[in-house]
């Protein structure tokens, strides 16, 4: 018989185990995440050690996806703002990966994470949006922070606006893609009336699909910036602000991941020898808002439809 070794109270209450559990256990290891939030200073270089090394690794490596993904909502939630760089150079770098690395918080809080660990590099920034080789998603994602970090001030207002002066002309994004849609939030969230000429005219030559764009919101958006401009339920409305709980947004994300698998597991199962049943088109009188036929929960706007 083994004896098993003591163990190391040292090790054990270290910052290091917790970043350990929070790379490598499966289920969700909430006092190791709580515990790097409350004692970030000792976890910093270890958790921006994970970043770095996914933005500079070309290779894919199932072992770090599920603990980068922790990492990326610890940061963001302290505000890091030495993550920012390898932040968007992991954007930029690892293009094919990103919808298995983020999955569902490339919208949901990617931009907020953004928000969070911004460091005032707004060239950066406006450079990773322009960057056609980019997920369209992510190119969106990356605009929606812009937008609330100019309406905040920590980007200035006129370079935002002729950043967007600039998008316009289509010099940064060909018709029809789906980055269209923050730039055209971007003008209402920011009370930008002046601009309303070029979304009419995005509008009339198919730039921006007409099934997507919401027409009275983005008036009444617009009035409303115009209106209160300090207001910030605008935004909060579309989810653009800080990430506050890193514990709490990944609790969301791991809830979901249960309720899919359980859904699969429901899924009756189909005799490839059964009677064929009749085609039915999951898109049949769903609107831009409905929920997505899918099953994610979130608008079809910014789910399949955005795909």
């Amino acid at each position: 018989m083994v004896t098993p070794l003591p163990a190391d109270p040292e090790f054990e209450n270290s910052i290091e185990r917790y970043v350990l559990d929070i790379a490598f256990l499966r289920d969700l290891p909430e006092e190791a995440i709580t515990t790097c939030v409350q004692r970030y200073e000792e976890a910093r270089p270890h958790l921006l050690s994970v970043l770095r090394y996914a933005a500079d690794s070309k290779e894919d490596d199932d072992e770090i996806s599920e603990g980068l993904f922790r990492v990326l909502h610890i940061i963001g939630a302290v505000r890091d703002t030495q993550a920012f760089a390898p932040l968007l150079r992991f954007l930029r770098n690892r293009p094919d990966d990103l919808g298995y690395l983020l999955g569902d918080a490339t919208t949901e809080t990617l931009p907020r994470i953004l928000i969070g660990t911004f460091d005032g590099n707004a060239d950066a920034l406006f450079d990773s949006i322009g960057d056609q080789k980019l997920d369209a998603l992510v190119r969106d994602s990356l605009l929606r922070a812009a937008t609330f970090l100019a309406w905040e001030g920590r980007i200035d207002r006129a370079r935002m606006v002729a950043f967007l002066e600039k998008f316009a002309s289509g010099e940064l994004a060909v018709e029809g893609e789906f980055v269209w849609h923050a730039w055209v939030d971007a003008i209402a969230l920011l009370g930008l009336r002046h601009f309303v000429p070029l979304v009419e005219q995005a509008r009339a030559r198919g730039i921006i699909d007409e099934f997507m764009f919401e027409r009275d919101a983005f008036y009444a958006c617009l009035d409303h910036a115009e209106r209160e401009p300090s207001d910030a339920s605008r935004f909060a409305a579309s989810k653009l602000g800080y990430l506050d709980d890193a514990l709490e947004a990944l609790r969301f994300f791991a809830d979901d991941d249960d309720e899919s698998e359980e859904s699969s597991l429901d899924r009756p199962h189909i005799d490839e020898d059964s009677s064929p049943q009749p085609a039915v088109n999951p898109w049949r009188h769903v609107g831009r808002n409905d929920p997505c036929p899918c099953g994610s929960g979130k608008k079809a706007k910014r789910c399949c439809l955005a795909v």
